[in-house]
């Protein structure tokens, strides 16, 4: 085999053999081809070496193909400069690799508001939690964040962060006692009589209560024990709706118990009286004067110790329990004088 070198051949056997071959070929070919075999190579390590950057910025790509060892130095290239707050990922100082991707996020205008307090900043955070994170903002479990943590961030965007705090109280409370209302055939109709007296119970209530920056914003019962259970008012009232007097029966509908004077028709009760009442009845025994709101105008009455009479009249004085009872003589009104706790029925 000729042309190559076999085992055992020496250099020098090697380099005669190029010499010869040399001086076949002239001199200024040689240096030609050995030009373009260093151009060639030269080209082979300038395109394989170039590393192909794609930069996302501002809502834009920018591709280009570039040397540049160092994230920085690729936006450099691109013409993208950074404010202090801008970001881009991966970071200034990293590695090129042969496909890259660069990220450029700009820092936009944020307002917090924590604890009452409000303060302005720029950031280049991609969420709320990564712009608080930032700002050196401590959350826990007793932190409310609006918007939440995960919210984009976008200019002008307002973050409001409230302090949490929870405490249990254990208080007292009275237990309002109901009211019982029973029949008892002893009484007459439109009387009561209270049996038994209501008295308020006792409840401890464990509460526990959620403050916002030191506001109160919800309370909440944990557990609630009874103390002391309330005793009901229990009130009887008359169901007997008919009297008996001088062998008639009376059948009303309603009994009261009120205060009684007695008055005449004439200017020795009243300097201004006419001898006619507020209806324009003739004043005359029978005839009483009442507080309407009590006792309606025109009602049939029976009164105890006076007899069967009617509404007609009204009086300065005669106001709540009270009624004036009209008489034919001043001694017969002298007579009866003031009397407390007179029954009068008002009639079917």
């Amino acid at each position: 085999m000729t042309g190559a070198a076999l085992p055992g051949q020496n250099r020098s056997s090697l380099k005669t053999r190029w010499q010869q071959i040399s001086r076949k070929v002239p001199r200024g070919w040689a240096f030609a081809l050995a030009g373009a075999s260093l151009l060639a190579l030269l080209a082979v390590l300038y395109f394989g070496t170039q590393k192909h950057v794609e930069v996302r910025v501002d809502g834009r790509v920018v591709s280009l193909r570039t040397h540049a060892g160092t994230v920085a130095a690729a936006l450099a290239q691109a013409g993208v400069q950074l404010a202090p707050q801008d970001v881009a990922t991966p970071g200034l100082p990293e590695s090129l690799s042969r496909q890259a991707v660069i990220e450029v996020r700009r820092a936009v205008p944020l307002t917090l508001h924590v604890e009452g307090q409000t303060r302005s900043l720029q950031t280049a955070a991609a969420t709320v939690g990564e712009a608080l994170q930032g700002a050196g903002v401590t959350l826990d479990e007793n932190t409310a964040v609006s918007p939440e943590l995960a919210t984009a961030v976008t200019a002008g965007l307002e973050v409001t962060i409230k302090r949490l705090t929870r405490v249990t109280q254990v208080v007292s409370e009275a237990i309002p006692f109901e009211t019982m209302r029973r029949e008892d055939g002893s009484l007459e109709l439109g009387q009561e009589r209270v049996v038994q007296a209501g008295q308020s119970g006792t409840r401890q209530v464990t509460v526990r209560k959620t403050l916002e920056d030191g506001r109160e914003v919800k309370s909440e019962v944990l557990e609630a024990k009874v103390i002391k259970p309330p005793q009901a008012r229990i009130v009887a009232y008359g169901t007997v709706g008919q009297i008996s007097r001088g062998g008639q029966v009376i059948r009303f509908r309603k009994a009261l118990t009120l205060t009684a004077t007695g008055y005449t028709a004439g200017t020795e009760s009243n300097p201004w009286a006419t001898g006619y009442t507020y209806t324009g009845v003739k004043a005359t025994r029978g005839v009483v004067a009442v507080d309407p709101r009590v006792i309606p105008l025109h009602t049939r009455l029976y009164i105890e110790g006076y007899g069967f009479a009617v509404a007609e009249d009204i009086g300065g004085a005669i106001k709540g329990s009270r009624i004036d009872l009209c008489f034919d003589t001043v001694k017969e009104a002298d007579d009866y004088g003031l009397r407390r706790g007179i029954k009068v029925y008002i009639l079917e």
